[in-house]
């Protein structure tokens, strides 16, 4: 009997890439509700080809945000978990229902950020004094560090939302040394402005987990800290951006 699927996308939180989700998930098919245990190494999951996939790569996939798992119905009444990519729709609802990203310990919501003078690896400077009126996004990354590799995708995609407005500015702060970055740049594309030399900044607000990200309103003042890898980081990261450009737009009327 050809399955029959029925979306119902689970919604996972990963406070570290090694752990899969931990809670209890029901699935609804289109007649049963079903029970699943704790997702584990030994959880079967499969492809659309009916093949069974990688612990490693199903749990990959499903930290990226990027992928959901389905259930199918079959014949013998046992259903299987089909691993899916998710539309842009159905994975905005996804990150939406996540919880909301632990806030980092190196920062404080509506305090006024440190002052920097940074340059990038196309010598381009920003100076945080200049950059007042704009919101800036940042982001404190290291290589061979696979959280902060995972979230560079996300990271770009964001990027490319709003690389037509000169008011958001994104700058991306890696704690390794130059010749590194720029060997990793050779061959990876990170959309944000890449800091030449970012271990003084790093040093500057004690930053000691990544990824950490930031997102500071057009006064200077932090809105936004998280650290660690979570699928919705660039979820929250674009709502604040929107929270503070509508906060200037209202201010100015």
């Amino acid at each position: 009997m050809k399955s029959i699927f029925r979306s119902a996308v689970i919604a996972l939180t990963f406070s570290a890439i090694t752990n899969v989700a931990q809670a209890q998930n029901n699935i609804v098919s289109a007649k049963k509700v079903y029970k699943l245990s704790k997702l584990n190494e030994h959880s079967i999951v499969k492809d659309s080809s009916g093949n069974r996939c990688n612990y490693t790569a199903w749990n990959n996939m499903l930290a990226s945000g990027r992928y959901g798992l389905k259930v199918a119905e079959s014949a013998n009444d046992k259903p299987s978990l089909i691993i899916v990519k998710l539309s842009k729709t159905e994975r905005e609802d996804a990150l939406a229902k996540l919880p909301k990203p632990a806030e980092s310990p190196f920062f404080k919501t509506g305090e006024l950020l440190k002052r920097f003078k940074v340059q990038d690896v196309n010598s381009q400077i920003f100076d945080s004094k200049e950059l007042v009126g704009k919101v800036v996004v940042l982001n404190f990354w290291h290589l061979n560090h696979l959280p902060s590799m995972m979230d560079i995708n996300n990271l770009n995609e964001l990027a490319d939302v709003y690389k037509d407005d000169p008011n958001v500015v994104f700058l991306a702060i890696p704690a390794d040394n130059p010749d590194e970055v720029k060997e990793f740049l050779a061959h990876t594309t990170f959309k944000y402005h890449i800091i030449d030399k970012g271990k003084s900044i790093i040093s500057k607000y004690n930053i000691e987990t990544y990824p950490t990200s930031v997102v500071v309103d057009r006064n200077g003042k932090v809105q936004y800290h998280s650290s660690g890898y979570t699928p919705n980081t660039s979820y929250w990261i674009t709502k604040t951006i929107e929270q503070c450009k509508r906060y200037n737009e209202n201010a100015a009327l």
